[in-house]
């Protein structure tokens, strides 16, 4: 087995299944390379999917009439993404997956893991407490996009994007963890204006938190960047 694919079972709701349960679902994966700001699925598709992350980071939001876009899910290495594609009725694809850095999909093929999980009792619990962590994630996300700051979201962004480059995870790097985005697509990734977003950058640069430059943002203190991401008690 490939390590990659491997590593990303061991860390997702799969990883207690034996060998013997993973095979039928495994039948006829494809491994994808989604470069960074590629969408791997839009939101209105009518197609059942299933994929694992390998490497990466993507995120899945939702777009409003005007333009504006919501994040309601960052995925790393493990994360299982459209799981209820496969058993919900009718399903159309709620929201849009895009990746955040370059990241690799295991596309799984979806009748091999439907006919998985109605043959084997193992499968199909896997898969029921991947359907809970989700129902209750999104529940969780509600609150987490509605009342929070663009501030705290442009945190948790940056955060979220830092955690999924492939570098050392030590906290303190002297030359600080690089994020490459514009201000345009983080502005899109949080659901606010540019301008808004150049104002909320230039307060973190001014308290040392980040660095900017030419499309590329340095978190020089992660440690203070994550006190950002706290629930707003003045809400």
């Amino acid at each position: 087995m490939d390590p990659r694919v491997e590593s990303a079972l061991g860390l997702s709701n799969l990883r207690d299944l034996p060998q013997q349960a993973l095979e039928p679902i495994l039948d006829r994966a494809v491994e994808v390379t989604l470069p960074a700001g590629s969408v791997s699925t839009r939101e209105g598709e009518l197609v059942r999917h299933i994929d694992l992350l390998m490497t990466g980071a993507v995120r899945l939001f939702v777009v409003a009439p005007d333009g504006r876009t919501m994040t309601v899910r960052y995925c790393r290495a493990g994360a299982i993404i459209g799981a209820v594609s496969l058993f919900a009725p009718e399903y159309s694809t709620p929201v849009t997956t895009q990746a955040l850095v370059d990241s690799g999909l295991l596309k799984l093929h979806a009748a091999a893991v439907i006919r998985a999980a109605s043959a084997d009792v193992r499968v199909a619990n896997a898969f029921l407490r991947e359907l809970g962590e989700r129902v209750m994630g999104f529940i969780y996300e509600i609150p987490g996009s509605a009342f929070t700051t663009v501030r705290q979201r442009v945190a948790r962004h940056l955060l979220d994007l830092c955690l999924g480059l492939d570098q050392p995870p030590r906290l303190h790097r002297p030359e600080g963890r690089v994020v490459r985005q514009s201000q345009h697509d983080l502005a899109d990734a949080v659901g606010t204006t540019r301008e808004v977003v150049v104002r909320v950058l230039r307060e973190l640069r001014a308290e040392g938190i980040i660095q900017t430059g030419r499309e590329r943002i340095v978190i020089t203190d992660p440690v203070r960047l994550a006190r950002e991401v706290e629930w707003n008690t003045s809400s």
